[in-house]
Formats: C-alpha cells, sequence, structure tokens
C-alpha cells in the first residue's frame, strides 16, 4: 500500500514536471539535447572493454593462464579509478567543456588505434570446415572454429574444433591431438583456438591504458557534473533522473550486443563503430554543449532561456540589484 503510494506520487510529481516544461520558457529541445550526454558515454564503448577486459586481453594474444589475464584486467581497469582524480584539479582552470572535447577525442584514436593492432592478418590455406573465413581474427571469432599457425612462417590454418578440449587442438589437420607437425617435418605449429598470438600483443593492452585513461579525465566525469548544472531547480530531479536511466539503459545494449557484434563485424570492426559514434558524440559536444565554468546556477539557467526571457530576467536582476542597493545606502544613513 505505501509502496503503491510513493510509485503514484513518483508518477505524478514526474507528469507535472513534464507538463511545466512544456509551458515553461525554456528551450526544450535544448533540454532534451542535453539529457543526451550520458547516452554518448556508453556509445564510446567504455563498459565493453570494462566488462570483458580479460576476454579482450586474451584474444589480443596474452595466452598465460587465468590467474595472470585477472591480474592484467585489475591493473588495466585501475587505470579508471586513479586518472578519476585529474579532472578533480583541472576542472575549474580548463573547464567542463575542455575537459569533455579532450577526453571525447582521445578515446577516438585510441579505439581506432586498437582497431588497427587487431587486423592482423596471416594468410590462410585449405580448410575442412572453416574454409570461408580470411584470417585469424575471423576465424576465431567464429564459436566453432580456430587457428592453427606456423610459427616461422605466421600462415595458418583454420580449422574445426574438436568435440573435447578445444581449447588444445583442432579435430583435423596440422594440430590435430596435439601433433604439431605436418607430415613429419620440423614445423612448429601452435593451436589458438580463442586469440591471435602476435609481436603486437602488448599494443592492444597499452592502448586500452590510454583508453581508460583519457576516458577518466572528462568523458566518465562530465556527464554527471553538467547534469546537476543545466536544469532549473522544479525540473533537476525528473531530468537527471531521466538522464540516468538513459544511460544505464544504453550501458544494458552496448554490453549485450558486443559479443554479438564482435562476430558480426569482427573486433575491430565493433571498435570502429565506437570510434564513430565518439565522433558524432564530439561534434555534439562541440555545438550544443555550453561552458559552465564559473557561471552560478542562475546564469547557467539563463543560458537555455529564449532570447527575450533572458533579457527580462537580466531586467529583473538589475532592478533587483538596485533596489538592495538603495535599501543598504538608507540603511546606512539610519545607522549613521
Amino acid at each position: 500500500m505505501v509502496t503503491g503510494f510513493q510509485l503514484m506520487d513518483t508518477f505524478g510529481l514526474f507528469a507535472a514536471n513534464l507538463v511545466a516544461g512544456g509551458f515553461s520558457s525554456y528551450r526544450s529541445e535544448e533540454r532534451r539535447m542535453e539529457a543526451n550526454v550520458p547516452i554518448f558515454q556508453q556509445l564510446s564503448g567504455i563498459n565493453t572493454l570494462m566488462h570483458y577486459c580479460g576476454t579482450i586481453i586474451r584474444s589480443a594474444g596474452v595466452k598465460d593462464n587465468y590467474i595472470t589475464l585477472i591480474w592484467i584486467s585489475a591493473a588495466v581497469s585501475s587505470i579508471n579509478f586513479f586518472c578519476t582524480f585529474i579532472p578533480i584539479a583541472l576542472i575549474d582552470r580548463l573547464g567542463r567543456r575542455v575537459l569533455f572535447l579532450i577526453s571525447d577525442s582521445s578515446p577516438n584514436f585510441k579505439a581506432e588505434q586498437y582497431n588497427v593492432d587487431n587486423m592482423y592478418d596471416p594468410t590462410v590455406k585449405n580448410a575442412d570446415f572453416c574454409r570461408k573465413f580470411s584470417n585469424c581474427d575471423f576465424c576465431v571469432t567464429a564459436d566453432s572454429c580456430g587457428f592453427c599457425e606456423d610459427h616461422d612462417t605466421k600462415t595458418g590454418w583454420c580449422l574445426p574444433f574438436p568435440d573435447k578440449n578445444s581449447d588444445k587442438y583442432s579435430a583435423t589437420g596440422a594440430c590435430l591431438n596435439g601433433d604439431f607437425t605436418v607430415n613429419g617435418t620440423n614445423a612448429k605449429f601452435e593451436w589458438q583456438d580463442t586469440y591471435c598470438k602476435s609481436k603486437f600483443t602488448w599494443m592492444p593492452i597499452v592502448i586500452m591504458v590510454l583508453y581508460l585513461g583519457s576516458f577518466s579525465i572528462g568523458y566518465a566525469p562530465m556527464p554527471w557534473v553538467l547534469n546537476s548544472e543545466f536544469y532549473p531547480l522544479w525540473a533537476r530531479s525528473t531530468c537527471v533522473s531521466i538522464s540516468t536511466a538513459s544511460n544505464w539503459i544504453f550501458n544494458l545494449i552496448i554490453s549485450l550486443t558486443f559479443l554479438s557484434l564482435s562476430q558480426a563485424l569482427t573486433k575491430y570492426g565493433t571498435f570502429f563503430l565506437y570510434a564513430a559514434l565518439t565522433v558524432i558524440a564530439l561534434v555534439f559536444v562541440f555545438f550544443f554543449v555550453p561552458e559552465t565554468k564559473g557561471k552560478s546556477l542562475d546564469e547557467v539557467e539563463m543560458l537555455f532561456m529564449t532570447e527575450d526571457v533572458r533579457k527580462e530576467r537580466l531586467a529583473r536582476i538589475q532592478e533587483k540589484g538596485n533596489k538592495n542597493g538603495r535599501d543598504r545606502e538608507s540603511s546606512m544613513r539610519d545607522k549613521f
């Protein structure tokens, strides 16, 4: 019963704020656009890295045991925490908008770099079951295929998984049953079930660190700072709730679609998509997000008013200031 009344009360306040917003003097289209800022935070693909950090590191070619992968993942993810302290020192010096633009452009560059590092493309020879895949990355992305690579030439075959122990050998070919040779030769082969080994394995890890660091200085805190400043007091709770809900909804969408996108577009194709969305966010922030550094909440509020209402508000503030000045002057005369 009590919960029902609380829900009714919450819905009533929400509806009242929406109706009030429709009759307000604010440019509602800009209000709606500012509510999209937290959405772009998720469209950068940040939680893909956070949730699938271990999977991405392993797919980059790290073949150590899972304990090592966990520690590497923890070290990479900790960058997101430590770099969050940077904007605390810079937010009032450089401003919200500058930090946002710097942070927005950096993940885009890092995402593109990550794509290039994953485009390792050894020549694929005959395959009995997985021959349609043209390189190692396509091969290991498939659920039932792995890559058997020549250690010296870096060429190999895309081969099907066996029924058991698919992490150890293939169902056919040079990596069959752990016999990683061809016709008794001395050629050495390595079975790669979920990753593509490369001499550039370290690069995606370094770029992930830079990605998280640049994200933390602006993209992580700025949407919440700006959302607390953009809205008038009467609409703040409703608008912040909508922004927060949008953020978590897109968090869920990005997290649930990453593995499917990796299969459909490949890993680097998926990160190219995130990079493209980040470019859109960069344009959006540049043209539509105002700077609020050094402004009071009343001044920020006036940024979203129509021109006529803003002039009226400024005149009213000036008149009030003159009246207060006259009152203070009269009070001083009475005292002395």
